[in-house]
């Protein structure tokens, strides 16, 4: 088997096979990346098991029966998949975490973000491109990547502290030399070793297409036809004159003395827009080193290099309309955008999406519930008193069905009433009538429409219950992002999330301060995205202990109206019946014949004459 076989073994699993095609394309890249990378197969393979671990641990989630399960965005739908976890699956986690053993609570701390995985693989490219023979040859085995990357650093340092003679022999071209009197190289390549050895860092490595490598420098004074690097600037795009990092001595940030032979090279036509990134990119050399009065002076003389973002930033972050054109040209803000002052960040169709964007696992489960407007509770019992309460309202209210009821219970029970002392006439006796027939007589007339409303309560009340919850847990997020960004007519319809255009900044601000520029400024809404959905804990749906209840009563009498309609149908036409013949004996204008008929009739539908007993 080839060594790329095995890799994509390690991934043959059905959760994996049957995976949206975004996760085997992720996967397929991350093998990609660690051969070319890594290059020796302990390092691919500790790499790639690392990535398996965070991403089945990331994905899994426990089902309410109790079995895992793994929840995959799938990019082409827009929707999530929902998988059973295979049992191979799981226990190749618990025995992943047995090896490492505390190191796996290393692991879900520090890598279970997207932006962690890139840092980990942008560091170990970092490590890799030094070209260091210990570097290269050091052991990866069951190591937790802080540890990894410790010991890579202590290796990294000890090269530093041996390689202490920084002059290079004169290559590459003079650009220009700066008023303090340092020179610009460039070295006419996307990444050069040379640089890298002297000073302590990758040198960008062996480069990418259309990236060059320029190096400023001094003279060495005790060696002719030499010159000492100091700072290293990397072209991300010579074409385009985008810069990327900017660096000084060991990956540190260019000492200040070196600040305005930078700012020199940064006026040149070389340049148009300073990207940043790269390893390390808090230690980049940024206009936010300089002071305002500085940065004001560099934007009036090449306003290009001073994007949206700096001008917010060093202009007491206001948002004027300079900065509201740059986001404009940036990320597209309509005119409809500009009036309302609203940047959309998250938006979907429905509440399965809202969970799945902010990764609240236990709405989840409920999506289904609130789409089909109904919750089943399962058996209940009559709700004695509540519906008590309503038979009382009805009775107060003179309804025409309490009069049928009482009727009926008169008519067939009387006896039964009598002897067990029951006053039909209050809520709480036809509550007890109708329980004690479905006892006695097995007549489920009234008992079944006492228990079905009570059901009905329920389910109305444990949905409003669902629902509050639901609506509690989504206004939550507003109070999570300290914001009033989110927006939806119902909890279950399209929603959207916006954030003002200082709200957006202020949080790209926070980004960068935090972790270092390693975004382009045009990519800040997808930064800010990703920076939520990763970092924010939102609060997820609080679910009772014993689950949702309650009762609904307008839903208890609705349900007990139509019930009893429906049961005491045949009943309610005798009553009308017998109402229609008493009309007809008592009008005047009745002939005796037709009178002589209906008292007949009469007679006969009431007679309790005993039937004549054989002798």
């Amino acid at each position: 088997m080839s060594s790329k076989s095995r890799y994509q073994q390690m991934f043959a699993s059905t959760l994996f096979k049957e995976a949206p095609k975004n996760i085997r394309d992720n996967i397929q890249e991350n093998i990609n990346w660690a051969r070319k990378t890594l290059k020796k197969d302990d390092k691919i393979t500790w790499f790639l098991r690392v990535f398996k671990y965070r991403m089945l641990k990331s994905a899994m989630s426990v089902s309410s029966d109790g079995a895992n399960e793994a929840i995959f965005p799938d990019f082409e739908s827009g929707k999530r998949q929902t998988t059973l976890m295979p049992v191979s699956d799981s226990k190749w986690i618990k025995k992943f975490e047995n090896e490492h053993d505390a190191s796996a609570s290393d692991i879900l701390e520090n890598l279970m973000t997207e932006r962690s995985m890139e840092n980990l693989s942008l560091r170990l490219e970092h490590f890799m491109d030094l070209g260091i023979h210990s570097v290269k040859n050091h052991a990866f085995d069951s190591q937790s990547p802080s540890q990894i990357l410790d010991e890579l650093g202590d290796l990294e340092q000890e090269w530093m502290d041996k390689t202490a003679n920084r002059s290079l022999e004169e290559y590459g071209e003079v650009v220009m030399e700066t008023e303090d009197g340092y020179t610009w190289f460039d070295l006419q390549t996307p990444g050069c070793k040379r640089e890298g050895g002297a000073m302590h860092h990758c040198g960008n490595g062996y480069g990418r297409p259309g990236q060059n490598v320029y190096s400023l420098r001094s003279r060495d004074p005790l060696r002719d036809n030499h010159w000492i690097p100091h700072v290293t600037l990397i072209m991300n795009d010579v074409s385009k004159g985008h810069t990327g990092e900017i660096k000084g001595y060991g990956n540190e940030k260019p000492d200040e003395k070196y600040w305005p032979s930078i700012v020199e090279f940064l006026k040149t036509d070389l340049v148009n827009k300073m990207d940043g990134g790269g390893y390390k990119p808090e230690n980049n050399f940024m206009l936010s080193d300089l002071s305002a009065e500085e940065i004001k002076e560099i934007s009036e003389v090449k306003p290009s290099l001073v994007s949206f973002y700096d001008h917010w930033l060093f202009n007491g972050k206001e948002v004027n309309e300079r900065v509201i054109n740059g986001l404009s040209e940036a990320i597209g803000l309509s005119e409809e955008d500009k009036e309302r002052n609203a940047i959309e960040i998250f938006s979907g169709d429905d509440l399965e999406d809202f969970a799945d964007t902010f990764n609240l696992k236990e709405l989840g489960r409920y999506v289904e519930t609130i789409k089909e407007g109904y919750f089943d509770v399962g058996d209940v019992d009559i709700d004695e008193y509540e519906c008590e309460i309503v038979l009382d309202n009805l009775i107060s209210e003179n309804h025409e069905i309490i009069s049928t009821v009482q009727a009926y219970l008169e008519r067939n029970y009387a006896e039964l009433l009598e002897d067990e002392n029951i006053d039909i006439s209050s809520g709480g006796g036809i509550l007890k009538a109708g329980m004690l027939i479905e006892d006695y007589e097995s007549d489920a007339t009234i008992h079944d429409a006492l228990l079905r409303a009570s059901e009905s309560s329920a389910e109305s009340g444990a949905f409003s219950e669902l629902y509050d919850a639901v609506k509690a847990t989504m206004d939550a997020v507003n109070t999570t992002l300290e914001c009033n960004g989110l927006s939806y007519e119902h909890i279950n319809e399209k929603w959207k999330f916006e954030l003002s255009p200082q709200d957006l900044l202020t949080r790209y601000h926070a980004i960068n301060e935090e972790y270092g520029k390693n975004y382009f400024d045009e990519d800040l809404v997808e930064c800010v995205k990703e920076e939520i959905r990763d970092n924010e804990s939102f609060s997820d749906l609080d679910v009772p202990y014993y689950g949702f209840s309650g009762e609904d009563r307008e839903s208890l009498k609705d349900r007990l109206l139509d019930v009893l309609y429906e049961n005491l149908h045949d009943f309610q036409k005798e009553l009308e019946a017998e109402k229609s013949q008493e009309i007809v004996l008592k009008s005047p204008f009745t002939t005796e014949q037709n009178r002589e008929s209906a008292e007949k009739m009469f007679i006969q539908k009431h007679s309790k004459k005993e039937p004549e007993m054989e002798i």
